[in-house]
């Protein structure tokens, strides 16, 4: 599979702490916006990560960030997308298996 960048997947544990995951991975953004309502800001910004890595650790609700991330957790999840769904396509030849992650 080809890939076009490397992503942090961000994991927020209970106690607070961050931890980074970092996986080459094809990123495609389908864009978006920003509105702001009278309860605040939302975005419909969203985009699907497929990561070739079928054993990767990432879960829904982590959070993603593009490039290569080791620290400052607490900025990087202001502004990153939040996984919404994961689909593990694990048949077929070796080159076309990955991870459909799916990001809002």
């Amino acid at each position: 599979m080809l890939t076009n960048g490397i992503v942090t997947f961000i994991r927020i544990s209970k106690s607070g702490e961050y931890s980074y995951r970092c996986y080459e991975a094809m990123y495609q953004g389908k864009g978006g916006f920003t509105a702001v309502t009278k309860r605040g800001a939302t975005s419909d910004a969203s985009a699907v990560i497929y990561v070739p890595d079928i054993d990767a650790d990432i879960a829904v609700g982590d959070y993603i960030a593009r490039g290569e991330h080791y620290t400052d957790g607490d900025a990087l999840t202001r502004g990153c997308l939040r996984i919404t769904a994961i689909t593990r396509h694990d048949y077929g030849s070796e080159d076309m298996q990955h991870l459909r992650v799916e990001v809002k």
